[in-house]
């Protein structure tokens, strides 16, 4: 599992257009809270309604980090005791790209099939360095917190290439106590040209791995 924020292939006037819909789609059932209106794009990046989240989406690591977590939860109690929100949207800065693994127990050579058995752990598991997770460039969480997954890596950078560049890095020193698992599959994914070119869609992996 691979994600980013900001999406590659959104513009600024896509972003508008996506902010827009998603408002249309919240007062057009009435919903006054935080939540998250997901479009996944077509080739010819047409945007196409999936689904709404009324609620955080713990399972992301920007909503579950420092002062950003403390700042959505402390918004949704505002707007659901009846108060307004103190930043008008274009005053919210889109911050820092962030880029996310997710490990499984999955053999990427068995076309991902399920890698079953205990889950020993060696004296070298571990994630990325802790120079690295101080400075803020990165964060680990275990299966204890995201269930199916052995654990998921995030990195920060000012852009994406330096985002992308941080967790090749971080994969670099990453070692889970399960084999075989996805590591080396998301280090082929950071080195496929078409996938640094944003060059995206769903064959892909029949070229990166």
């Amino acid at each position: 599992m691979a994600e980013e924020a900001p999406a590659p292939c959104v513009t600024p006037e896509l972003r508008k257009i996506l902010g827009e819909t998603a408002i249309a789609i919240a007062r057009a059932v009435d919903y006054v809270g935080v939540g998250t209106v997901e479009f996944p794009p077509g080739p010819d990046l047409n945007f196409y309604f999936l689904e709404m989240t009324c609620r955080i989406q713990g399972g992301h690591a920007v909503h579950r980090s420092g002062s950003r977590a403390r700042t959505l939860v402390r918004w949704q109690i505002l707007v659901a005791a009846g108060g307004v929100l103190p930043l008008r949207q274009e005053e919210i800065p889109s911050g820092a790209t962030r880029s996310s693994a997710g490990f499984n127990a999955e053999d990427p050579d068995r076309s991902f099939a399920p890698s079953f058995g205990l889950i020993p752990v060696p004296a070298d598991a571990r994630g990325p360095e802790p120079a690295g997770r101080q400075r803020g460039l990165s964060r680990v969480g275990t299966l204890a917190l995201l269930r199916p997954l052995l654990s998921k890596l995030s990195t920060w950078g000012p852009d994406r290439a330096e985002a992308i560049a941080r967790m090749h890095s971080a994969l670099s020193e990453y070692r889970v106590g399960r084999r075989p698992d996805s590591v080396a599959f998301h280090k082929a994914l950071l080195e496929h040209k078409p996938f640094l070119g944003g060059d995206l869609h769903t064959g892909m992996l029949d070229h990166a791995w």
